[in-house]
C-alpha cells in the first residue's frame, strides 16, 4: 500500500505530461517554430511541470525534498536521459543546434553559485528572486532567438490537429494537480519505510518519478524526426527546474537551509551541468559511446549519493 499513492501519482503526471506535450507540439507547428525552440520552451514546460507542481506542494513542510527533486531532476535529465538517447539513438538521437542556444552559459552559472551557497549556509531568497530573474531573461532571448530564426528550420512534429492543441494542452495540466499531490505522498512514504532523509528522497524517488515525461517525450520526438528537440529539450528543462522551480521553492521555503545531504547533491548537479555545457566541445563521431560514459558516470553518483558519504560544510 505504500507504493499505491507514488504509482498512481507517477501515471497520473505521466498522462498529464503526454498531454500538454501533444497540445505543445500542434501549437508550435502552427506557430511555425523551429524544434530547437520547440523543445526549449514548449517541451521543456509541459515535461518539467511534474517538477514544479511536486516541489510547489512540498517547499512549506518538506523543503530539502523539494531542492533535491530540483537537482535529482537535472541530472536525471542528463545522465540518463540524454545518455540513453545517445546510447541507443545514436546519431539520430543527438543533433546539436548550429548556433549557441540562449541559457546554458547561466544554468552552469547559477548551478556553481548554489553549489558555492549550499556550501556555505544554505540558499537564501535573494537568491531565489535572482534566479528567476534569470529565467525570465533567458525566456526573453530564446523566444527573440527563435522568432529571428523560425522560417527554414526543423520544425517540429504534429500528433494531433491543431484545433485540438490548446485545449489537449490544458487538459494536461490539469491531470498534473492531483498527480503531483500523491507523488509526494508516496516518495514521503517510501523514504520513510527506508530511512532516507528528505532530500535523499527528493534526488532520487521524486525526482525520478517527475522526470519520466522528459524520457518519454525525448524517445518520442526522436521517433518522429525532431531531433533538434532532445538536447533543446534537456537544456530547456534543467533551466526551467533550477532556475523557476529552484527560485520558487526557495521564496516559498522563506530559504533552504543547509544539509549534508543537499550539499553532497548539489554538488553533483555542477558537474554534471559542467558536463553538459561541455557537450558541444567533445568529439560527435561516437555518440553511443559518450552516451555509454554519461550513463555510467550517473549510475556511479546514485551509488555514491545512496552510500552517504558526507563531505564537511563550510564555515
Amino acid at each position: 500500500m505504500i507504493l499505491l499513492p507514488l504509482v498512481g501519482g507517477v501515471l497520473t503526471l505521466w498522462v498529464g505530461a503526454d498531454l500538454a506535450v501533444r497540445g505543445a507540439l500542434g501549437l508550435a507547428r502552427r506557430w511555425q517554430w523551429p524544434s530547437w525552440l520547440t523543445g526549449f520552451l514548449l517541451l521543456a514546460l509541459g515535461t518539467s511541470l511534474p517538477e514544479l507542481f511536486v516541489s510547489w506542494q512540498a517547499a512549506a513542510d518538506h523543503p530539502a525534498l523539494a531542492m533535491g527533486n530540483v537537482f535529482g531532476s537535472n541530472v536525471f535529465n542528463i545522465g540518463l536521459v540524454l545518455g540513453l538517447v545517445m546510447l541507443f539513438a545514436g546519431k539520430k538521437g543527438t543533433t546539436r543546434p548550429a548556433a549557441r542556444l540562449p541559457g546554458k552559459r547561466e544554468l552552469t552559472i547559477v548551478g556553481l553559485v548554489f553549489f558555492v551557497f549550499m556550501r556555505n549556509g544554505g540558499l537564501s531568497p535573494v537568491l531565489g528572486s535572482f534566479a528567476l530573474l534569470i529565467f525570465l531573461w533567458i525566456l526573453f532571448r530564446a523566444f527573440r532567438k527563435g522568432s529571428l530564426e523560425g522560417v527554414g528550420q526543423e520544425e517540429a512534429p504534429s500528433l494531433l490537429p491543431s484545433v485540438w492543441s490548446a485545449p489537449i494542452m490544458l487538459l494536461g495540466f490539469a491531470f498534473m494537480f492531483p498527480g503531483s499531490s500523491w507523488t509526494l505522498t508516496g516518495a514521503l512514504g517510501l523514504a520513510a519505510q527506508v530511512g532516507w532523509e528528505d532530500g535523499l528522497a527528493g534526488f532520487f524517488i521524486a525526482a525520478a518519478a517527475t522526470s519520466l515525461p522528459e524520457l518519454l517525450t525525448c524517445w518520442r520526438v526522436v521517433r518522429h524526426g525532431a531531433t533538434g528537440a532532445v538536447y533543446g529539450n534537456v537544456l530547456g528543462s534543467n533551466i526551467f527546474n533550477l532556475l523557476f522551480v529552484g527560485g520558487v521553492v526557495i521564496l516559498l521555503a522563506g530559504g533552504i537551509a543547509t544539509t549534508q545531504g543537499l550539499i553532497l547533491q548539489a554538488a553533483i548537479h555542477a558537474v554534471f551541468l559542467l558536463l553538459f555545457h561541455g557537450l558541444e566541445k567533445l568529439p560527435a563521431a561516437h555518440p553511443r559511446l559518450l552516451g555509454l560514459v554519461i550513463l555510467t558516470l550517473w549510475v556511479m553518483s546514485a551509488v555514491f549519493l545512496a552510500g552517504g558519504i558526507p563531505i564537511p560544510a563550510g564555515p
